[in-house]
Protein backbone atom coordinates (compact mmCIF):
# COMPACT_ATOMS: atom_id res chain seq x y z
CA UNK A 1 0.00 0.00 0.00
CA UNK A 2 2.58 2.02 0.77
CA UNK A 3 4.35 1.46 -2.03
CA UNK A 4 1.35 2.23 -4.15
CA UNK A 5 0.95 5.76 -2.45
CA UNK A 6 4.50 6.67 -2.89
CA UNK A 7 4.03 5.75 -6.61
CA UNK A 8 1.36 8.08 -7.21
CA UNK A 9 2.86 11.06 -5.15
CA UNK A 10 5.71 10.44 -7.78
CA UNK A 11 3.81 10.38 -10.71
CA UNK A 12 2.00 13.40 -9.50
CA UNK A 13 4.92 15.22 -8.57
CA UNK A 14 6.73 14.52 -12.14
CA UNK A 15 3.54 16.22 -13.42
CA UNK A 16 3.59 19.09 -11.32
CA UNK A 17 7.24 19.48 -12.62
CA UNK A 18 6.31 19.19 -16.64
CA UNK A 19 2.93 21.72 -15.92
CA UNK A 20 5.71 23.94 -14.12
CA UNK A 21 8.56 23.75 -16.72
CA UNK A 22 5.85 24.56 -19.81
CA UNK A 23 4.03 27.58 -17.93
CA UNK A 24 7.57 29.09 -17.31
CA UNK A 25 8.48 28.69 -20.75
CA UNK A 26 5.05 30.24 -21.99
CA UNK A 27 5.01 32.74 -19.01
CA UNK A 28 9.03 34.04 -20.51
CA UNK A 29 7.53 33.76 -23.76
CA UNK A 30 5.11 36.21 -22.81
CA UNK A 31 7.47 39.18 -21.27
CA UNK A 32 9.65 39.07 -23.76
CA UNK A 33 7.36 39.40 -26.75
CA UNK A 34 5.87 42.85 -25.20
CA UNK A 35 8.63 44.46 -24.74
CA UNK A 36 7.79 47.49 -26.84
CA UNK A 37 10.79 50.07 -27.19
CA UNK A 38 8.85 52.22 -29.36
CA UNK A 39 5.86 54.38 -30.67
CA UNK A 40 6.35 52.84 -33.98
CA UNK A 41 8.88 50.11 -33.81
CA UNK A 42 8.89 46.78 -32.17
CA UNK A 43 11.79 45.30 -29.98
CA UNK A 44 14.67 48.25 -30.47
CA UNK A 45 16.76 50.64 -33.72
CA UNK A 46 20.26 50.57 -32.01
CA UNK A 47 21.75 48.91 -35.40
CA UNK A 48 20.00 51.06 -37.41
CA UNK A 49 21.38 53.97 -35.26
CA UNK A 50 25.06 52.83 -35.80
CA UNK A 51 25.14 53.92 -39.24
CA UNK A 52 26.36 57.11 -39.58
CA UNK A 53 24.36 57.94 -42.25
CA UNK A 54 20.84 57.45 -41.08
CA UNK A 55 18.86 60.35 -39.69
CA UNK A 56 15.68 59.35 -37.69
CA UNK A 57 12.60 61.38 -38.28
CA UNK A 58 9.79 60.82 -36.23
CA UNK A 59 5.98 61.45 -37.35
CA UNK A 60 2.69 61.28 -35.94
CA UNK A 61 1.65 58.06 -37.89
CA UNK A 62 5.22 56.48 -38.29
CA UNK A 63 9.34 56.49 -37.44
CA UNK A 64 11.74 56.86 -40.55
CA UNK A 65 14.92 56.15 -40.89
CA UNK A 66 16.31 58.10 -43.52
CA UNK A 67 19.51 57.32 -45.24
CA UNK A 68 21.31 60.55 -46.57
CA UNK A 69 23.31 59.23 -48.78
CA UNK A 70 20.52 56.63 -51.11
CA UNK A 71 17.95 59.54 -50.47
CA UNK A 72 15.74 57.32 -49.47
CA UNK A 73 14.43 55.60 -46.45
CA UNK A 74 16.42 52.30 -45.02
CA UNK A 75 13.32 51.91 -42.63
CA UNK A 76 9.57 52.49 -41.80
CA UNK A 77 7.82 51.42 -39.10
CA UNK A 78 4.55 52.06 -38.05
CA UNK A 79 1.62 50.52 -36.15
CA UNK A 80 -1.38 50.07 -37.45
CA UNK A 81 -4.82 49.36 -36.29
CA UNK A 82 -8.69 48.64 -37.89
CA UNK A 83 -10.33 51.76 -36.53
CA UNK A 84 -7.81 54.03 -38.00
CA UNK A 85 -7.81 52.47 -41.37
CA UNK A 86 -11.50 52.26 -41.48
CA UNK A 87 -12.00 55.76 -40.46
CA UNK A 88 -12.44 59.30 -41.73
CA UNK A 89 -10.13 60.64 -44.54
CA UNK A 90 -8.85 63.79 -43.67
CA UNK A 91 -7.07 64.91 -47.04
CA UNK A 92 -7.49 63.98 -50.13
CA UNK A 93 -4.86 65.26 -52.41
CA UNK A 94 -1.51 63.51 -53.70
CA UNK A 95 0.69 66.49 -53.26
CA UNK A 96 4.27 65.24 -52.76
CA UNK A 97 6.68 67.86 -51.09
CA UNK A 98 10.69 68.43 -50.03
CA UNK A 99 10.69 67.64 -46.55
CA UNK A 100 12.04 70.67 -44.44
CA UNK A 101 13.07 68.85 -41.10
CA UNK A 102 15.59 71.05 -39.69
CA UNK A 103 18.09 68.55 -39.15
CA UNK A 104 18.38 67.22 -42.66
CA UNK A 105 21.48 67.86 -44.55
CA UNK A 106 20.74 70.33 -47.72
CA UNK A 107 22.64 67.68 -49.60
CA UNK A 108 19.58 65.58 -48.47
CA UNK A 109 16.65 67.21 -49.22
CA UNK A 110 14.75 65.67 -52.47
CA UNK A 111 11.87 67.37 -54.51
CA UNK A 112 9.20 65.72 -56.01
CA UNK A 113 10.33 67.00 -59.47
CA UNK A 114 13.55 64.86 -58.88
CA UNK A 115 11.57 62.00 -59.84
CA UNK A 116 10.09 63.51 -62.95
CA UNK A 117 10.28 61.65 -66.11
CA UNK A 118 12.59 59.54 -64.23
CA UNK A 119 11.05 56.45 -65.29
CA UNK A 120 10.19 55.47 -61.83
CA UNK A 121 7.09 55.75 -59.43
CA UNK A 122 7.57 57.48 -55.73
CA UNK A 123 6.60 54.52 -54.00
CA UNK A 124 5.31 55.14 -50.58
CA UNK A 125 7.14 53.27 -47.66
CA UNK A 126 4.67 54.47 -45.44
CA UNK A 127 1.26 54.27 -47.18
CA UNK A 128 -1.03 57.24 -47.21
CA UNK A 129 -3.88 54.87 -46.79
CA UNK A 130 -2.45 53.62 -43.76
CA UNK A 131 -2.79 57.19 -42.38
CA UNK A 132 -6.07 57.88 -42.42
CA UNK A 133 -8.37 58.12 -39.16
CA UNK A 134 -6.22 60.46 -37.12
CA UNK A 135 -5.43 63.79 -38.47
CA UNK A 136 -4.68 65.61 -41.51
CA UNK A 137 -1.42 66.09 -40.61
CA UNK A 138 -0.73 62.27 -40.21
CA UNK A 139 -1.59 62.23 -43.59
CA UNK A 140 0.14 65.06 -45.00
CA UNK A 141 3.46 63.52 -43.49
CA UNK A 142 2.51 60.31 -45.40
CA UNK A 143 3.96 62.39 -48.79
CA UNK A 144 6.84 63.78 -47.38
CA UNK A 145 9.71 62.83 -49.99
CA UNK A 146 11.68 61.44 -46.98
CA UNK A 147 9.01 58.62 -46.98
CA UNK A 148 9.68 57.90 -50.54
CA UNK A 149 11.69 55.32 -52.27
CA UNK A 150 12.01 54.42 -55.98
CA UNK A 151 10.04 52.05 -57.34
CA UNK A 152 9.37 50.60 -60.92
CA UNK A 153 5.54 51.44 -62.19
CA UNK A 154 4.57 48.17 -62.63
CA UNK A 155 5.52 46.86 -59.31
CA UNK A 156 4.41 49.85 -57.42
CA UNK A 157 1.13 49.67 -58.99
CA UNK A 158 0.78 45.95 -58.96
CA UNK A 159 2.56 43.66 -56.37
CA UNK A 160 3.40 46.58 -53.80
CA UNK A 161 0.06 47.50 -54.07
CA UNK A 162 -1.48 44.21 -53.83
CA UNK A 163 0.44 43.82 -50.52
CA UNK A 164 -0.62 46.83 -49.08
CA UNK A 165 -3.90 46.05 -49.41
CA UNK A 166 -3.71 42.60 -48.28
CA UNK A 167 -1.91 44.40 -45.06
CA UNK A 168 -5.23 46.19 -44.24
CA UNK A 169 -7.38 43.50 -44.82
CA UNK A 170 -5.34 41.81 -41.86
CA UNK A 171 -5.22 44.61 -39.64
CA UNK A 172 -8.90 44.77 -40.21
CA UNK A 173 -9.12 40.57 -39.10
CA UNK A 174 -6.75 41.31 -35.96
CA UNK A 175 -7.49 44.73 -35.12
CA UNK A 176 -3.65 46.01 -34.83
CA UNK A 177 -0.55 44.91 -36.47
CA UNK A 178 2.84 46.19 -36.50
CA UNK A 179 4.53 47.11 -40.18
CA UNK A 180 8.23 47.74 -41.00
CA UNK A 181 9.39 48.21 -44.33
CA UNK A 182 11.72 49.26 -46.57
CA UNK A 183 14.39 48.82 -49.91
CA UNK A 184 17.15 46.65 -50.44
CA UNK A 185 20.34 46.73 -52.73
CA UNK A 186 23.07 44.73 -54.06
CA UNK A 187 26.19 45.63 -54.63
CA UNK A 188 26.11 47.38 -58.39
CA UNK A 189 24.81 51.11 -57.74
CA UNK A 190 22.64 52.45 -60.16
CA UNK A 191 20.99 56.16 -60.00
CA UNK A 192 17.82 58.16 -60.40
CA UNK A 193 17.96 59.68 -63.88
CA UNK A 194 17.04 63.43 -62.42
CA UNK A 195 17.26 66.95 -64.05
CA UNK A 196 18.88 67.78 -60.83
CA UNK A 197 22.24 66.52 -60.89
CA UNK A 198 23.41 67.20 -57.77
CA UNK A 199 21.29 64.96 -56.12
CA UNK A 200 22.20 61.33 -56.21
CA UNK A 201 19.35 58.95 -55.93
CA UNK A 202 19.88 55.50 -55.51
CA UNK A 203 17.76 53.11 -57.15
CA UNK A 204 16.53 49.82 -54.73
CA UNK A 205 16.48 45.98 -56.30
CA UNK A 206 13.97 45.44 -54.26
CA UNK A 207 11.57 45.97 -51.10
CA UNK A 208 11.16 44.18 -47.69
CA UNK A 209 7.81 44.19 -45.74
CA UNK A 210 7.27 42.63 -41.96
CA UNK A 211 4.03 42.40 -40.58
CA UNK A 212 3.67 41.40 -36.69
CA UNK A 213 0.69 40.68 -35.00
CA UNK A 214 0.82 39.66 -30.82
CA UNK A 215 -1.54 39.50 -28.17
CA UNK A 216 -1.07 38.44 -24.76
CA UNK A 217 0.21 35.31 -25.70
CA UNK A 218 0.83 34.62 -28.94
CA UNK A 219 3.34 36.64 -31.62
CA UNK A 220 3.91 36.00 -35.61
CA UNK A 221 5.45 37.51 -37.92
CA UNK A 222 4.42 37.40 -41.82
CA UNK A 223 7.81 38.32 -43.87
CA UNK A 224 8.37 39.28 -47.15
CA UNK A 225 11.57 39.69 -49.71
CA UNK A 226 10.77 41.14 -53.27
CA UNK A 227 12.33 41.93 -56.46
CA UNK A 228 11.41 45.50 -58.24
CA UNK A 229 11.16 42.79 -61.51
CA UNK A 230 8.63 40.54 -59.83
CA UNK A 231 4.72 40.67 -61.44
CA UNK A 232 3.18 37.97 -59.28
CA UNK A 233 0.41 38.70 -56.55
CA UNK A 234 0.64 35.47 -55.05
CA UNK A 235 2.15 36.45 -51.75
CA UNK A 236 3.38 33.34 -51.04
CA UNK A 237 6.29 33.42 -53.82
CA UNK A 238 7.88 36.06 -51.52
CA UNK A 239 7.82 34.71 -47.89
CA UNK A 240 10.55 34.25 -46.26
CA UNK A 241 12.59 34.56 -42.31
CA UNK A 242 13.44 37.67 -41.15
CA UNK A 243 16.75 36.07 -40.68
CA UNK A 244 16.91 36.92 -44.31
CA UNK A 245 15.98 40.08 -44.76
CA UNK A 246 18.48 41.08 -42.11
CA UNK A 247 21.09 39.22 -44.23
CA UNK A 248 20.25 41.19 -47.18
CA UNK A 249 19.93 45.28 -45.45
CA UNK A 250 22.39 44.29 -43.38
CA UNK A 251 20.80 45.22 -39.84
CA UNK A 252 19.82 43.58 -36.67
CA UNK A 253 16.05 44.58 -37.04
CA UNK A 254 15.13 43.35 -33.05
CA UNK A 255 18.24 43.92 -31.77
CA UNK A 256 16.31 44.40 -27.55
CA UNK A 257 14.97 40.77 -28.08
CA UNK A 258 16.89 38.36 -25.60
CA UNK A 259 19.02 36.22 -28.11
CA UNK A 260 17.89 32.64 -27.85
CA UNK A 261 14.06 33.95 -28.37
CA UNK A 262 15.85 36.48 -31.56
CA UNK A 263 16.59 33.67 -33.05
CA UNK A 264 13.86 31.41 -32.81
CA UNK A 265 11.72 34.58 -33.81
CA UNK A 266 14.04 35.65 -37.24
CA UNK A 267 14.20 32.02 -38.36
CA UNK A 268 10.79 31.14 -39.00
CA UNK A 269 8.66 31.45 -41.78
CA UNK A 270 4.63 31.74 -41.06
CA UNK A 271 2.12 30.99 -43.29
CA UNK A 272 0.05 33.41 -45.33
CA UNK A 273 -2.38 34.41 -42.34
CA UNK A 274 -6.02 33.60 -44.42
Amino acid sequence: MKKSIGSITLIFFILLSIYYLLFEYKRSEFKLYTKITGKHLLFGDKSLLKNPKILKLEREGYTCYFNTETKSPDLVAYKLKSNWITGKKFYKNRDFKEDNDKNLPLSAVVSPSDYTSSGYDRGHLARQADMRGRSTDCEKEALLMTNIAPQEPNFNRKTWLNLEDVVQKWCIDYDSIWVVCGPWYDEKKEYLKSKNEDIKIEIPDGFYKIIIKYNDDTIESNSFLLKQSDTSIKLDKYSVSIDSIESKIGYDLFPDLDDDDEAKFEASINLVWN
